[in-house]
């Protein structure tokens, strides 16, 4: 399980990604679950060096 928390709305966010199997899968899982919980001002995705994930944030206020 991760947990996401948005400090400035008061919103956390679960995932359980045990059921993806690839990386874009479990990019795709994040990011709609992300906008499902109502956490607009976050999406991941591969990082530039392909290794990693990265979490990027918007101004939402």
């Amino acid at each position: 399980m991760i947990q996401i928390q948005d400090l400035n709305l008061g919103i956390t966010a679960t995932f359980d990604l045990n059921a993806e199997t690839t990386l874009d899968e479990v990019i795709t899982q994040i990011n709609n679950d992300l906008a499902v919980n109502g956490i607009n001002n976050l999406t991941v995705r591969i990082a530039d060096d392909n290794s990693s994930l990265l979490f990027e944030t918007t101004q939402n206020g």
